[in-house]
């Protein structure tokens, strides 16, 4: 199956490079395309694709396309392209399965939501249950998104909920990392030390969630927090900067925001 991608930003083209690199595409067969040509010529350099004059080009050479444009840029990108026969895989945020079909009719569908990390080979993507995709068809989209990190699939009707966790979740983790970082330096360490350590900080307990058996980030927190110490007082003041119920409202405004460009 020959892939395409229309589309060529940070995140489609991060994808397209890692699945390159990995094999999960053949990069000498792989067709893209992208109104900058600058980006297209960037990835045609790194990974050895081939830039396409027009999206009807790779809509007419490929059976699985990906779609990385902006939201408000994914109807114009579609359209009068013919999918009949074609797969096409949507990283758009906003754009529903029943949109897609409407606008790239004829094309069975996907839509995948990845993160940023993905463009250091640790994303957490999810793809929508309901897919229209053939069996060798989605194991190609499995592969090539387990190439940039994380894949779980998740009902349609909870992609927007993904968007405002995971995939607008590394912009509050930068903002926490440079909140710590601030406190280290206010308290005299060094601004490159200092990130350092909050950055390893949030990695670290990141892992012991992920390889912890299940438990919960409220048990791990007890684990640091001892009686009268001094995290059980840090933990104080982050409950009264109301820092949980800011968090919770991010991933909501996030989220909300997602269901209004649907």
């Amino acid at each position: 199956m020959r892939f395409g991608a229309i589309g060529t930003g940070k995140m489609a083209g991060a994808i397209i490079a890692a699945g390159a690199r990995s094999g999960a595409l053949d990069a000498r067969e792989a067709v893209i395309f992208d109104v900058d040509g600058a980006r297209a010529r960037e990835l045609v350099s790194e990974v050895g694709v081939r830039a396409a004059a027009s999206a009807g080009e790779v809509a007419g050479e490929c059976e699985i396309i990906m779609l990385g444009v902006h939201p408000g840029e994914a109807g114009g990108a579609l359209r009068g392209l013919d999918l009949r026969g074609r797969a096409l895989i949507s990283i758009v945020t906003g754009w529903g399965r029943e949109a897609l079909e409407r606008d790239a009719s004829g094309a069975r569908v996907l839509r995948v939501m990845p993160n940023y990390p993905a463009l250091f080979s640790q994303g957490m993507t999810v793809f929508a249950k309901g897919s229209t995709l053939g069996e060798g068809e989605a194991e190609f989209a499995l592969r090539l998104f387990r190439s940039v990190g994380k894949v779980e699939w998740i009902d349609e009707g909870l992609i927007n909920a993904a968007v405002g966790l995971s995939g607008s979740g590394p912009a509050y983790a930068f903002e926490f990392i440079e909140a710590l970082s601030d406190g280290g330096v206010a308290k005299g360490l060094p601004r490159a030390l200092a990130t350092r350590l909050a950055a390893q900080t949030l990695l670290g307990a990141a892992i012991a969630v992920l390889e912890g058996g299940g438990k919960h980030p409220a048990q791990f927190k007890d684990d640091v927090a001892s009686p009268g110490g001094t995290t059980i007082e840090a933990l104080r003041a982050l409950e009264r900067g109301g820092f949980r119920s800011a968090v919770i409202e991010a991933v909501i405004a996030s989220a909300e925001k997602a269901d209004r460009l649907a």
